[in-house]
């Protein structure tokens, strides 16, 4: 026979509960972020890859991203370069390093690189692989898309937020 603290208890855990009412947030949509193809001087990745990789890495953030090709409702324009992917070789793995630079600049139909308005910002990763070929290749995409959400999150967004803020554009 069950006491009265069970059931109690039982009346508290069966006892249907009246959903919780729908919020909305109603914000002004994000800015829209015009990423230029990559530039990659040594030839270390391909740049429609690393463009793809930092276009995600901002619709991660709530940033609407796209190629260079749009250009009617951006605000802002980035542009990334690949400096450096290192590839070492071991006897049983290989370790790949990369680099890459950010800049970031209001957009107005046209860059404009003034100070207090424009930022570069560098990312850095490393990624160990195994010896194939195709792994390699995996590995400098990681490491790629690593560098550039270090870059993205750590510098670009709060430099973007700051420049919304003042009113930059």
């Amino acid at each position: 026979m069950p006491t009265p603290q069970i059931e109690a208890a039982r009346a508290v855990v069966e006892e249907p509960r009246e959903p919780a009412p729908a919020t909305l947030l109603v914000d002004e949509p994000a800015p829209t972020i015009l990423v230029a193809r990559a530039h990659d001087p040594h030839r270390l990745a391909r740049g429609a890859r690393v463009s793809a990789t930092v276009e995600r890495a901002f619709a991660r953030a709530g940033y609407r991203a796209g190629p260079s090709g749009r250009v009617e409702a951006a605000r802002f324009i980035v542009s990334p370069t690949v400096h450096a992917v290192t590839v070492t070789r071991d006897a049983r793995s290989t370790t790949i390093s990369c680099r890459v630079t950010l800049r970031v600049a209001p957009w107005s139909r046209g860059e404009r690189w003034e100070p207090h308005t424009t930022a570069s910002a560098t990312g850095e990763a490393r990624a160990s692989t195994g010896n194939a070929r195709a792994q390699i290749e995996l590995g400098i995409d990681d490491c790629l898309e690593s560098a550039v959400d270090a870059a993205t999150t750590r510098e670009v967004i709060p430099f973007l937020r700051r420049c919304e803020r003042a009113g930059c554009e």
